[in-house]
């Protein structure tokens, strides 16, 4: 539902937001950051587009190859 409404409201930052957190509790992680990431820079609301990147990062970290495992 959510990928039909980010196509209707291609500017919409919650849309986009709520489809970026639908992408996490699925387990698709790289599409969900992608969506965190666009959701922060069309958010008008500041702590709200900061929290979106906040948790795009947080999941970019979990993806990326460049980190240590203990």
């Amino acid at each position: 539902i959510y990928n039909r409404l980010a196509d209707a409201f291609p500017t919409e930052g919650s849309v986009w937001f709520n489809l970026g957190l639908c992408q996490a509790w699925d387990g698709r992680l790289r599409e969900a950051a992608s969506s965190l990431h666009h959701a922060a820079t069309l958010l008008q609301d500041f702590d709200q587009a900061t929290d979106a990147e906040a948790l795009a990062q947080q999941i970019d970290l979990q993806l990326s190859e460049e980190r240590y495992s203990t």
